[in-house]
């Protein structure tokens, strides 16, 4: 019972040091792709509007030749709800970060077709 307990308390303990570190990150631009089927795919970056159409061609000789993670569009969404929560609770996320997410989410919105 006391470990337990123990466990717990250390665990409330380092969720704001963790939270706290998380405001002294800097995220990095990354380039995604957005797969658009027999169109090819769209490629876009994470920190700025830069994109690039692929032919079907180009999309399928990067996949053969690069190992690759494919995401739901849905499994961002869940993502971008939970770092909203996380910039609210902790309320350590600076407004360039912020902002610079909430950019990346749109290019992903872009880049599965909505708007």
């Amino acid at each position: 019972m006391i470990y337990q307990w123990l466990t717990v308390l250390l665990s409330i303990m380092t969720v704001p040091l963790l939270l706290e570190a998380c405001g002294q990150v800097q995220l990095k631009d990354q380039i995604f792709y957005g797969n658009k089927g027999m169109q090819g795919a769209v490629e876009f970056h994470t920190l700025t509007t830069a994109s690039r159409n692929l032919t079907f061609e180009q999309w399928m000789n990067l996949l053969r030749s690069q190992a690759l993670v494919c995401s739901s569009v849905q499994t961002f969404a869940d993502d971008k709800a939970t770092f909203e929560k996380v910039c609210s609770f902790c309320n350590c996320c600076s407004y360039d970060t912020t902002q610079a997410v909430e950019e990346f989410f749109k290019n992903i919105q872009k880049a599965s077709g909505g708007k």
